[in-house]
């Protein structure tokens, strides 16, 4: 998983965003919105970027170390999850 934050200190809780790369569960590969990752750490979200298609299970266990931060030091605000999905992914 990549993770893509706003540059310099964190000052306050960051809105989340889970980015699921296009490839229908099966195929793509997490790389193909990289662009799109960096721009949304620019603008002040913590970008989250999974490899789901070689193993969906390991892609579950991502989605409970995401929910897993809010209870640690990193300053996320899960009332501001949103999730982004590519092609194919419904």
């Amino acid at each position: 998983m990549d993770i893509y934050k706003p540059a310099g200190e964190v000052k306050k809780p960051l809105p989340v965003i889970l980015d699921v790369h296009g490839g229908g569960l099966i195929a793509g590969r997490k790389e193909q919105n990289r662009n799109l990752c960096l721009m949304l750490a620019q603008h002040g979200y913590l970008t989250f970027a999974p490899d789901y298609s070689k193993n969906f299970n390991s892609f579950n266990e991502k989605i409970r170390l995401l929910l897993f931060l809010n209870s640690s030091r990193t300053l996320v605000n899960l009332a501001e999850l949103e999730c982004v999905f590519g092609p194919g992914n419904g």
